[in-house]
């Protein structure tokens, strides 16, 4: 509990950070509706896509591991938050080029890719900053 004239934990962050963390959340969210989604086709009678769901599952939990460990600020979550960001840009990217190429993209799929490239970017470049860097690095235990 905080004092009432404290300012509560969440409230010390940076904005960008808390709008990451909700990212990671929401996202979280959005790969379990896609596994929702992938339900159907299988009460459909569709085969072959175990491996999506999951995969789908495994990012939900990495996407929350690294939304509760950014809200530590565990300097471990701020490094892995920027690889898994940084495969998911590149996967993205290279998705987004080959359907382009081969003209297989939806017109509703090009605002989700490129909203995905976007975010993934921003969140890679807001994070390396240094002076979000200071806020992960370990506090000195005080001296008495």
């Amino acid at each position: 509990m905080t004092n009432a004239g404290e300012p509560s934990a969440v409230s010390k962050l940076p904005l960008g950070l808390v709008l990451i963390i909700v990212c990671c959340f929401v996202r979280a969210l959005l790969s379990l509706w896609f596994v929702g989604q992938m339900v159907r086709y299988l009460t459909a009678g569709s085969i072959g896509i175990y491996q999506y769901m999951f995969t789908s599952l495994v990012e939900a939990v990495v996407w929350v591991v690294l939304g509760v460990g950014l809200r530590r600020l565990a300097a471990r979550a701020r490094v892995a938050a920027m690889v898994f960001c940084g495969i998911i840009l590149a996967w993205s990217s290279y998705l987004f080029l080959s359907a382009m190429l081969h003209q297989t993209i939806q017109h509703w799929n090009f605002p989700l890719f490129a909203f995905n490239v976007v975010t993934d970017f921003a969140i890679i470049a807001y994070l390396a900053q240094g002076s979000v860097k200071v806020l992960f690095q370990p506090k000195a235990p005080p001296t008495s």
